[in-house]
């Protein structure tokens, strides 16, 4: 009887990203009315699964890369994989980044507002054994998500595979299957984030909640 069990508090954190203005000017500028898959916080392992897929895919799909480590030498090399079509946020031109097919962000502090431009979401951490990373802050966008296969130890990521609105992949192969079907359909791919974003919904109020709770012990 003396015990309460709230929700999680980073639901209303994630929450109030919603009433910032979330708007960049360089990814409007970047995106160019196009479909934009955005993938945050990855690591290398998350990067093979990208390789193949944006070599061989058309203009009309732009990618945004936001590694989890953005130290000189492995964000070089990521871009290097990509030849022409990258440019690095550092040194990006505006009038010629509309041309461009893949942004990698080499700072810190955007990641939150680059997933409010997400058609779909990858969040990195979950193909390799560093942990998956935060799935919440690209939910409550109400875009569908992709992530690794290691996924055990994040609860929030469970509940999302099990609702529709994220799905696990094992390999390119994989990957690959799950990206063309949430391109090739918006319809789908719009039920799927919905799905997220009433994820967040439901789990939000722990906030009210512990301040009820404080303030009854105070009056007491």
């Amino acid at each position: 009887n003396e015990v309460t069990v709230s929700n999680d508090t980073r639901f209303e954190r994630v929450s109030s990203q919603l009433e910032q203005n979330n708007t960049l000017a360089f990814v409007e500028a970047f995106i160019d009315n196009k479909t934009c898959i955005v993938a945050g916080s990855t690591w290398q392992e998350d990067h093979v699964l990208f390789g193949d897929y944006i070599k061989s895919s058309k203009g009309d799909l732009k990618f945004i890369i936001a590694p989890h480590k953005i130290e000189k030498k492995g964000v070089q090399k990521l871009k290097n994989s990509f030849g022409d079509k990258a440019v690095l946020y550092t040194n990006y031109n505006l009038e010629t980044l509309s041309k461009k097919q893949v942004l990698i962000i080499d700072t810190i502090g955007l990641l939150t507002k680059l997933y409010h431009y997400a058609a779909v979401a990858y969040i990195g951490g979950g193909m390799g054994t560093k942990g998956l990373h935060n799935t919440l802050e690209a939910a409550v966008f109400g875009v569908p998500i992709i992530i690794g296969k290691n996924y055990d130890r994040f609860p929030e990521a469970k509940a999302m595979l099990a609702q529709g609105g994220l799905v696990s992949v094992q390999d390119t192969s994989s990957f690959k299957k799950s990206l063309d079907s949430f391109v090739e359909d918006e319809d789908f791919r719009h039920v799927c984030g919905q799905k997220n974003k009433a994820y967040i919904d439901k789990n939000k109020g722990a906030t009210a909640l512990i301040t009820e709770k404080i303030l009854t012990e105070i009056t007491m």
